[in-house]
């Protein structure tokens, strides 16, 4: 091929070929852009869904803690293993998060402080380890996050001084039922000693017929001292924190009537000794057990059968046959200041009413409980 004065045309062939080349070059340029955009992609997906992972086992471990802190006594966190409350040092629970992805978080508690005074201030630090895997891109990693928190193993501690100790005194018609200080725990249970059948400070006292009551003493007058606010006095010196008690404050799992439209738990379960709050009177006392605080006044009236401990405010009227096995103290809104409340009043009937060490100890259990620190949560505690 020659121009038009008749040379060859090399430069044209010259330029056809540094087009190809400079092709060729565009798209490689291209094909490397697009392979490290997808790269790029790639390693944000994984960024993101490694993210979503460890924001994953970071709730898983919170969860987990969150239940053992609510129920550390929960059988089902130690499969085939006993169970001890206080926790034992480095006693390994496993608490499931999310069964059907099979989250687990993994607790241990360590011993922190041993309390030198029975088991009311040891402490631990109680560390939950998050895990979850199965992200969208193969090859991400398990991700597993800890958290842990100081707390304090408390419960009440409540000596029981009577079968029924009222701080405004008590009324007693007829000479019919049982108002008993003597220990009626059954077998297995060991026996708690014989207590006063009936305490009352020496004003108003006790009024009515003594045939019903049985202890050591049958009736105590003088332990409370002479007045209703000798007796607030002696009582507030127990240890009953009537001022948070009486306003359902302080009470580990405890159930409102009020959250529950002023009903009652379900007591078909005979192992279920819960707490109780009432705000306000309770005109009718319904069958139960457990550890039972109103804040008002109680009254029972008919076949009402009570198991545990009940601490009331205000007065207990008690008619018809009523049974109570534990302990009764009434009056106890004199402990915060109240200028005056009744005396209890015991109607006719064929009641019983008598101190039961076992049953004051089931409803006791329910009020220990870990009790977190404030101030100490931790979301980079050791995974090993």
């Amino acid at each position: 091929m020659t121009n038009h004065r008749g040379l060859p045309n090399t430069v044209a062939r010259g330029r056809r070929g540094s087009a190809l080349l400079t092709a060729l070059l565009a798209v490689g340029i291209i094909t490397v852009a697009v392979m490290a955009s997808l790269s790029l992609v790639g390693t944000e997906r994984r960024s993101v869904d490694d993210q979503q992972l460890q924001a994953r086992a970071l709730g898983i471990a919170q969860q987990g803690l969150d239940a053992y802190l609510r129920h550390p006594e929960n059988p089902a966190f130690r499969p085939s293993r006993p169970v001890h409350m206080p926790p034992l040092d480095n006693d390994t629970a496993w608490v499931p998060v999310n069964v059907a992805a099979g989250d687990t978080a993994i607790i241990i508690p360590r011993l922190f402080h041993t309390s030198t005074g029975g088991t009311s201030d040891t402490m631990y630090v109680i560390s939950s380890l998050g895990r979850h895997g199965g992200g969208m891109i193969r090859g991400t990693p398990i991700a597993q996050r800890a958290v842990a928190e100081l707390v304090t193993w408390t419960g009440a501690t409540l000596p029981v001084k009577a079968g029924w100790l009222s701080l405004s005194g008590l009324t007693k018609n007829g000479a019919s039922g049982t108002l008993s200080g003597i220990d009626d725990s059954p077998t297995p249970c060991l026996p708690g000693g014989n207590l006063a059948g009936v305490m009352v400070p020496a004003s108003p006292g006790y009024t009515g017929s003594t045939t019903p009551l049985s202890g050591n003493p049958p009736l105590d007058k003088t332990t409370l001292g002479a007045t209703p606010q000798t007796a607030a006095a002696y009582v507030a010196g127990l240890g009953i924190d009537w001022a948070d008690w009486s306003q359902g404050l302080n009470l580990p799992n405890v159930w409102r009537t009020s959250d529950h439209g002023g009903a009652f738990p379900s007591f078909s379960d005979p192992t279920y000794y819960p707490i109780v709050y009432v705000s306000g009177d309770v005109p009718m006392l319904p069958s139960g057990r457990g550890l039972l605080v109103v804040s008002g006044n109680m009254t029972m009236n008919g076949l009402t059968t009570w198991n545990g401990m009940v601490l009331v405010g205000g007065t207990v009227t008690a008619n018809g046959n009523d049974n109570i096995e534990g302990s009764v103290i009434s009056g106890l809104n004199l402990v915060t200041g109240s200028p005056a409340v009744a005396a209890g009043s015991i109607g006719n009937g064929t009641k019983t009413i008598v101190y039961n060490s076992c049953e004051v100890k089931k409803a006791l259990a329910g009020t220990h409980a870990l009790v977190p620190r404030r101030g100490t949560w931790m979301d980079n505690w050791k995974t090993y």
